[in-house]
């Protein structure tokens, strides 16, 4: 998120990669308003904008995401660039065998491969 503040009226502008994003806005007071990403096209094909009476910390929520915005009774321009999702997680698990065999298995990947990744379980 990249965020620019220009002298104007107090104002929250969100330009998002595309139209259609639900967003939740968040005032410091607490107060949410939601709005949709493209309801403004005039800020861009997925532009949005709130009133932002109160100055403070507003909360831009969208997608799982939260974000903190600044303003302080001037115009604030938000723009939020989509990157790549991040990679789910995952944890290796084997089956169960002797406590000789997995201390072997674990100082091969430990000393050849992965130092500090592994550990063993009983």
């Amino acid at each position: 998120m990249t965020v620019e503040s220009k002298p104007g009226i107090s104002l929250l502008i969100g330009k998002m990669p595309r139209a259609g994003i639900p967003v939740v806005v968040t005032d410091p007071r607490g107060p949410k308003v939601t709005v949709v990403s493209g309801s403004k096209a005039e800020h861009d094909v997925g532009g949005w904008e709130v009133n932002a009476w109160g100055r403070g910390i507003y909360t831009v929520e969208f997608e799982g995401q939260s974000f903190q915005v600044a303003v302080e009774g001037q115009t604030v321009i938000a723009t939020f660039e989509e990157g790549e999702p991040p990679e789910p997680k995952a944890r290796l698990v084997s089956t169960w065998m002797g406590r000789e065999d997995a201390e072997t298995m674990l100082q091969v990947l430990e000393e050849q491969f992965f130092p500090g990744v592994f550990s063993l379980e009983s």
